[in-house]
């Protein structure tokens, strides 16, 4: 388990369901927000947007090197040294107007 927070000592974070993860050296782990969990941490407007509100806390076992061994004291907080700004757009995929129900829906 993994979760992002916007204060090292935060209780308020957003809990990681999903994603990748790819070794980029024997000490750097390159992690790969799902959809899902970019979504939920963009929701925040005060998490994530700069290295001084982003945090990330790993859990006992969350990761483990080429041996299998696991992390074993989990809980500790590592504040993030980059923050990449999301500069997507928006994009609608899907619209549907019930005039009936006086409804616009929009995803």
């Amino acid at each position: 388990y993994a979760s992002a927070s916007e204060a090292a000592n935060a209780s308020r974070g957003v809990g990681l369901t999903g994603g990748a993860a790819e070794a980029l050296s024997s000490t750097t782990l390159l992690v790969t927000l799902s959809e899902r969990d970019a979504n939920a941490i963009k929701a925040v407007v005060s998490l994530g947007t700069t290295v001084i509100n982003t945090f990330l806390r790993l859990e006992t076992g969350a990761v483990a090197d080429a041996s299998g061994n696991t992390l074993q004291d989990g809980g500790d907080v590592v504040q993030a040294s980059v923050v990449v700004a999301d500069t997507t757009p928006p994009v609608l995929t899907y619209c549907s107007l019930n005039l009936d129900a006086g409804v616009l829906t929009m995803r």
